[in-house]
């Protein structure tokens, strides 16, 4: 009889340990849920401030690109100097004589 006592405590060893389910209270199953949402909370906190950098960064690339856009004055112009100032982002303003 102490032999089958021996055996099946083994069993039972070997069933709550196969999964490590087993046995486990309302308080672990909360710490393990709690530090999944601790590990999503700061997940998400990253991400929100990586689109807030990128959007800074897309706003600042804006204004470089329109404090670059350059008016050029002159009396005359070629077609092809035209065509290159505009498509750089410039302007042309032709001076009167």
């Amino acid at each position: 009889m102490g032999r089958k006592k021996c055996e099946h405590e083994q069993n039972r060893e070997t069933k709550q340990s196969r999964w490590g389910f087993r046995g486990m209270t309302l308080r672990n199953w909360l710490e393990l849920l709690v530090v999944s949402l601790v590990l999503v909370d700061i997940g998400l906190l990253f991400i929100i401030q990586q689109a807030g950098g990128q959007q800074e960064m897309e706003q600042h690339q804006q204004e470089l690109e329109e404090r670059r856009a350059v008016t050029v004055r002159a009396h005359a112009f070629s077609k092809s100097a035209k065509e290159k100032i505009v498509a750089a982002g410039g302007n042309v303003e032709v001076l009167e004589r």
